[in-house]
């Protein structure tokens, strides 16, 4: 299975955002930095370092579990998709959507901002693509030790709710969280030196 984040349906190639990134500016830098569906493959990337560097720190029983790395990769392969179509019906004349992807990238920078909560899987459950249909979000999440579990699951929730109410037309039904982990401050801050 390849963790390798999907290439942007804009056509351009992930080795030239990987050389963006390195700074190595390809012809294409004025369109990466402009473009949504690069900056969406920039965070795909980022995320798939965050893991890798989440690997190297991890407990070695748990970077030894198939189980554990085959969750982990799964998770990073339905997290570069950029997934069905969501439409507008506001949208007078034209035929306007947002991708699913963009809708998860959304959820996942609003939730990053609430202190002590890192988010893991993002997904939707039910028919998107159809006006009115009642839609699940369930996102999995790691809790920084020392934090307060449940008051972290109660503010990504309302973030999460209020966040898909304003910016889309989809019918949430529940915002379901489940906390997977809890990570010493040192794994999830690679800028963190200390033992864990």
């Amino acid at each position: 299975m390849s963790a390798r984040p999907a290439e942007p349906s804009c056509g351009t190639d992930l080795s030239d955002i990987t050389r963006y990134l390195a700074g190595d500016n390809p012809a294409q830098s004025a369109h990466i930095e402009t473009c949504a569906q690069c900056q969406d493959a920039i965070r795909s990337l980022q995320r798939l370092e965050d893991f890798t560097h989440q690997l190297a720190v991890a407990d070695t029983e748990k970077a030894d579990d198939p189980a554990w790395f085959h969750r982990l990769m799964s998770g990073l392969h339905l997290e570069g998709r950029p997934g069905r179509s969501i439409p507008y019906t506001d949208a007078g004349d034209a035929d306007l959507a947002v991708t699913e992807g963009a809708v998860r990238a959304l959820v996942r920078a609003a939730a990053d901002t609430i202190d002590g909560a890192l988010i893991g899987q993002c997904v939707f459950t039910g028919d998107v693509t159809t006006p009115g249909s009642p839609v699940e979000v369930n996102l999995s999440l790691a809790v920084i030790y020392g934090h307060p579990i449940q008051s972290i699951v109660h503010d990504v929730r309302t973030t999460v709710d209020q966040l898909l109410r304003r910016h889309t037309e989809l019918v949430i039904t529940d915002v379901n969280i489940t906390v997977i982990d809890v990570i010493r401050e040192s794994r999830a801050d690679p800028s963190k030196t200390g033992t864990s």
